[in-house]
């Protein structure tokens, strides 16, 4: 959740490469999945108080996400 006009957050794999990128203009929040396991880091952008919540999913309700 982002209170400015600016949110940038990129999730970077372990490697420091951009998995995805999320974009936040006008204030709001959004939210993305990250469907395989490993280790990941946040790069934060924004220009006024942001909030990040990370919620780990289970097996059963990544395997009803993912798509084969």
């Amino acid at each position: 959740r982002s209170d400015g006009v600016i949110f940038v957050l990129y999730v970077l794999d372990a490697k420091g490469d951009v998995v995805q990128n999320l974009h936040i203009g006008g204030g709001g929040e959004d939210s993305y999945l990250i469907e395989k396991p490993g280790i990941y880091s946040l790069q934060i952008d924004g220009s006024a108080e942001w909030r990040i919540w990370l919620d780990p999913v289970s097996e059963h309700e990544r395997e009803g996400t993912i798509r084969e």
